[in-house]
C-alpha cells in the first residue's frame, strides 16, 4: 500500500502496465515478462537536504511547530511516517490543572489590513496549551524517538511558579 501521491502514481503506473500485459496476451502480441517502466527515483533523491541548526541535525527542513498538527502522538507520527523531519510536541504544562481547550481557536491578527478576504494580513493561534499531561507526553517521546530515531522530536514544556508576597 502506498503512503504517498507519488508512490500511488507509481502502482497505478504498474498495474496498467498488467492490464496492458494481460490484454496484449489475450491476442498472443509478445510482452516482456518485467513492466519496463520508469520508477519515481531520480538522481535528485539523493540530494542531502539536512540540515543543522543549534547543534540538532534534522534529516530535512520540514517540521511542525507546537500548534495543531502537533496536538497528539498519533498526528506527529503521521507526519514523521509522510517524512517531515522534525516536531516541537504542543506545549504541555507540569502542573497538575490542564487547560482545556474545547477546539482550535484561530482569531485575526492585529496587524494593519483587511479584516477578511485574501488580503487579510495575518491570523494567530491562540491555542495556547495542550491537554494531554506531562506523563502522556514523556510516554509519546519515548515512543516516537525508538520508532523514528532519525527525526528530531522537541517537547514543549511551560513551566511556572507562584511567588507569594505580603502587601
Amino acid at each position: 500500500m502506498a503512503n504517498t501521491t507519488v508512490e500511488s502514481v507509481n502502482d497505478g503506473k504498474q498495474a496498467s502496465w498488467f492490464i496492458h500485459r494481460y490484454i496484449q496476451s489475450q491476442f498472443a502480441a509478445a510482452v516482456p515478462a518485467r513492466p519496463a517502466l520508469p520508477l519515481f527515483h531520480t538522481p535528485i533523491d539523493l540530494v542531502d537536504i539536512s540540515v543543522e541548526m543549534a547543534g540538532l541535525r534534522f534529516i530535512n527542513p520540514f517540521g511542525l511547530a507546537s500548534a495543531t498538527p502537533a496536538t497528539s502522538t498519533t498526528m506527529i507520527r503521521r507526519a514523521f511516517e509522510a517524512g517531515w523531519g522534525f516536531a516541537l510536541t504542543k506545549t504541555f504544562s507540569l502542573d497538575k490543572d490542564i487547560v482545556t481547550n474545547v477546539s482550535p481557536r484561530i482569531i485575526r491578527g492585529t496587524t494593519s489590513g483587511p479584516s477578511y478576504g485574501p488580503g487579510q494580513s495575518s491570523f494567530l493561534n491562540i491555542e495556547l496549551i495542550s491537554e494531554k499531561t506531562a506523563a502522556y507526553w514523556c510516554q509519546s517521546v519515548t515512543e516516537l524517538k525508538a520508532d523514528f530515531p532519525d527525526r528530531v522530536l522537541i517537547a514543549s514544556i511551560m513551566c511556572s511558579y507562584n511567588r507569594k508576597t505580603d502587601t
